[in-house]
């Protein structure tokens, strides 16, 4: 953002301070990381919810008989 108020002409800054929206360069950099970091944000999330969720959940060999109908009933 300081980059482009520093680079950009008079009437760019004109029109940015009307709109609010960078020119479409700097906007599609700032749009790209944006979604890049949300997607490195996701990645690591499912990453942990993948780890949380081998640790968290044990299946015992007597819950797979059960399933099965092989196994004792409830107890």
């Amino acid at each position: 953002m300081s980059r482009f108020l520093a680079q950009a002409t008079p009437a760019e800054r004109l029109r940015f301070q009307r709109t609010g929206r960078l020119p479409s360069p700097w906007f599609d950099e700032v749009l790209t990381c944006g979604v890049s970091a949300a997607f490195v944000g996701a990645a690591v999330f499912a990453a942990v919810a993948a780890l949380i969720a081998l640790l968290v959940i044990q299946v015992r060999p007597s819950d797979l008989e059960r399933l099965k109908g092989v196994g004792p009933g409830p107890v």
